[in-house]
């Protein structure tokens, strides 16, 4: 083993004899011949180093001893003559090694764990030629890493606007934390990768392209200022997705996934949504998916949602209207899916003819009011039995001897069409729920639109 001390190595020596606790070493290169053997090397002058190079073999000991380092007074690490164990820097090796500003990643590195260089402050990082790899939380460090540059010869990614992707631009990799405003994300892209805007803390909006179908887990955690993200087009969310976005409410409180089929636990946990609104798409939603979103008042679920996981709408106190669309009730995953007051004080509409199956399902059947949708819910008949009024897909179709004034109101009692249809028959276009419908100011009947 070859231990090379340059210029700082003078000041530490001074400090051994003078007992000057306070000097600092500096520029120092260790070069090593067997990895594991760093910590000896440095001895207790790894305690004083601020700036660091390794150039040979190291392994996971040797990065425990930079990780200490990193978590005292490291500031500047050079690894690009060193050579990882496997081409790999391990998960969690520097994890938190927050004294660390500047990194230089080792030449060979094919791969990057999960974690690994998480709570760095490092706001530039080059990575390099041979990576292939990077794992979840890789580069985590709360709106610092502002700069990535690709190594000459990289072929697994590509940079577009500053943005990591993969090489055929499928794939958005990973946004540098410090991106402020909003982002545009290129056309293509099929998948948000695990984490890609972890932490990223000043981004307000992202527009995703049509292509967009797969958000993976963590993919805007923790962005707490992101405001808007448009989802229309997504079907599949992954765990915590959008957890600790505080300032995320869908449109005007408004969450609508109308393509969603897969909503991963904790998706949406924490988030100050006002109203879900899914699409037939959807089969499954995870645990805690929903959890703690305490501004939420309704949801509405379509025909096909197969299960439900534990606590998905559990810790929503303002939530006491859910409509569900599908005739088989739903697998629960726990006792817990919804809120007690919801339970108690809430709303459940089911499709016509299923109130019984909800009324005997575990868990559905603890909700003590069940009402079946497309029946008149102590509103009157409409008093011309010759006009007609009947719920077809995409809206409403009135049949009426001599003509009608067709007001159409919400389940909230609101107006929001009012339209005459002459003699015969006519259809009125309205989006999928509950609405109460009069011809000629005569009493309502509730009709379901699908």
């Amino acid at each position: 083993m070859k231990k090379n001390l340059q210029k700082g190595s003078f000041v530490v020596l001074a400090a051994m004899f003078l007992g000057l606790s306070g000097l600092q070493a500096a520029n120092t290169t260790v070069e090593l011949t067997k990895e594991g053997t760093l910590a000896a090397q440095l001895g207790a002058e790894s305690k004083s180093i601020t700036d660091l190079t390794v150039k040979g073999p190291i392994n996971a000991e040797d990065f425990a001893t930079l990780l200490a380092m990193g978590q005292g007074n490291l500031k500047s690490l050079d690894l690009s003559d060193a050579l990882p164990v496997g081409d790999s820097i391990p998960s969690r090796a520097l994890v938190n090694a927050k004294m660390v500003e500047s990194l230089v990643l080792p030449k060979t590195t094919a791969r990057i764990g999960s974690f690994a260089l998480a709570g760095l402050a490092i706001s530039s990082i080059e990575l390099p030629a041979p990576l292939e790899y990077i794992g979840d939380h890789a580069f985590r460090n709360r709106g610092v890493l502002a700069t990535l540059t690709l190594a000459e010869g990289n072929k697994a990614y590509s940079l577009v606007d500053g943005i990591l992707y993969s090489a055929d631009k499928k794939r958005l990799i990973l946004c540098p934390s410090a991106r402020e405003g909003a982002v545009t994300v290129a056309d293509g892209v099929t998948r948000i990768e695990n984490s890609a805007f972890d932490y990223c803390l000043k981004i307000a909006s992202v527009k995703l392209p049509a292509s967009v179908e797969e958000l993976g887990d963590y993919a805007f955690s923790e962005a707490k200022a992101l405001v808007s993200v448009n989802l229309d087009q997504v079907q599949t969310i992954g765990v915590e997705a959008f957890h600790g976005c505080g300032a995320f409410a869908g449109v005007n409180g408004k969450l609508s996934l109308p393509k969603m089929k897969l909503i991963g636990s904790m998706a949406f946990a924490s988030t100050p949504i006002i109203e879900l609104e899914t699409g037939d798409a959807l089969e499954s939603i995870g645990e805690n998916a929903f959890w703690l979103c305490e501004q939420l008042t309704k949801v509405t679920l379509g025909k096909n949602i197969q299960e439900i996981g534990k606590s998905a709408f559990h810790a929503d106190s303002q939530l006491l209207t859910v409509y569900c669309y599908a005739e088989v009730p739903p697998v629960m995953g726990g006792d817990n899916a919804f809120n007690y007051t919801f339970e108690d004080k809430g709303s459940l509409y089911v499709p016509k003819g299923t109130a019984a199956a909800y009324k005997s399902a575990s868990v559905w059947k603890q909700v003590k009011n069940i009402q079946e949708m497309g029946t008149t819910t102590g509103i009157d008949s409409i008093d011309n039995p010759e006009n007609l009024v009947a719920g077809v897909e995409g809206g409403i179709l009135v049949s009426a001897n001599a003509g009608a004034i067709v007001r159409v109101f919400n389940a909230a009692g609101v107006l929001v069409k009012e339209q005459t249809v002459a003699a015969g028959s006519g259809q009125i276009s309205l989006v999928k729920g509950i609405y109460y419908v009069s011809l000629n100011k005569a009493k309502a009947v509730a009709v379901l639109v699908k």
